[in-house]
């Protein structure tokens, strides 16, 4: 297995090489030698992925019609409080042979309601941003592409800057994280993030909104590409919407999210899951639909089964059947209107 340090690409603003400096003290900080010290936490996670489709074209950067666990990732979170105020978080994540850094943060408790975090940090736009690495949390084997997809263009792994949180509440809880910084997507650098992530929850139910801008730069561009031209260093703002709730009879899962940019250019994806838990086994079922600016769009439905072997570890198996247009999420338009792919996971956390 190849260790590696993955770079965080940025330029010049004081905002940027604030970010870079916190984030290699969290980083230096989660390594060092205290594991004497009962403060110092060390988890991780494990998916052991599996898939297969029934067509040659491949699907989502890694699946087609020979079973491969390309998926199949696993993580080391290290956390650290330095003082009642103060900590430090960070993980290592790994996939395909490559290990390395992932995201890490340093955490300030201004007051019982009132923390301020900078780094490169875990985006939490959308209901499963923050858990995305660690399976056992959801009842998919992946999170709906429809958002949660690189593609798709509806949701952010992590941003390199600084945020504010503010938690209250109490039958009712309530937060806003207010973020500035810069995140990477696939192909693009979204520069001068600004955004808001207001969340409500009782026992029962959580609601989540957000709100962010960003300027795009893409890693590649070429000018003479009439759709690279139509995002080059235009504004894009993005707003998500989730529902969660937990009921006996069953637990649903609901986002819609979409993009704007000048002249009228939109994605647009949703989804619904309903799962109902009978002891040790939870079938669920999941609708999703994509619309991309460019006509790739795609819906499809997920039809799963959970089997929860402890209380850290679970057996996950889905079918997925995708109807493409023009691509979709997959790298050429596939010679069959319809694909299926069969999806089988470990998941585990320790």
């Amino acid at each position: 297995m190849q260790l590696i340090y993955k770079p965080i690409k940025v330029k010049g603003t004081t905002l940027k090489q604030l970010s870079i400096l916190t984030t290699g003290i969290a980083l230096t900080l989660g390594a060092l030698p205290v594991l004497a010290d009962n403060e110092f936490k060390i988890n991780g996670f494990i998916n052991v992925i599996g898939s297969i489709s029934d067509s040659e074209t491949e699907y989502a950067n890694e699946i087609a019609d020979k079973v491969n666990f390309d998926s199949t990732n696993l993580g080391i979170v290290l956390t650290k409080n330095i003082n009642s105020k103060l900590s430090v978080a960070t993980q290592l994540h790994g996939q395909n042979g490559v290990f390395g850094f992932d995201w890490g943060y340093i955490n300030y408790h201004i007051d019982s309601e009132l923390s301020a975090k900078a780094g490169r940090i875990k985006y939490a736009g959308n209901l499963v941003s923050e858990t995305f690495d660690v399976g056992v949390t959801y009842p998919w084997i992946r999170p709906p592409i429809s958002i949660y997809g690189d593609r798709a263009r509806l949701s952010f792994e992590s941003y390199n800057g600084a945020s504010i949180v503010y938690m209250a509440g109490d039958d009712i809880e309530y937060s806003a994280e207010f973020i500035i910084g810069d995140a990477q997507s696939e192909g693009i650098t979204n520069e001068g993030m600004l955004g808001v992530v207001l969340t409500a929850a009782t026992d029962n139910i959580q609601l989540r909104a957000s709100y962010n801008n960003t300027t795009m730069k893409l890693d590649n561009f070429n000018p003479n590409n009439p759709n690279q031209v139509l995002m080059e260093g235009k504004s894009m703002d993005t707003f998500g919407f989730g529902l969660k709730a937990e009921y006996d009879i069953a637990t649903v899962y609901a986002e819609y999210a979409f993009t704007s940019m000048p002249q009228n250019l939109e994605n647009i994806g949703w989804y619904v899951t309903a799962l109902h838990q009978m002891g040790q086994w939870t079938p669920h079922i999941t609708f999703q639909d994509y619309d991309n600016m460019f006509g790739r769009d795609q819906n499809s439905y997920i039809l799963g089964l959970n089997r929860q072997l402890d209380t850290s570890t679970a057996l996950k198996f889905e079918l997925e059947f995708i109807d493409p247009t023009n691509k979709g999420f997959f790298e050429d338009v596939p010679v069959e209107s319809s694909i299926t792919i069969f999806n089988i996971s470990l998941n585990m956390v320790f």
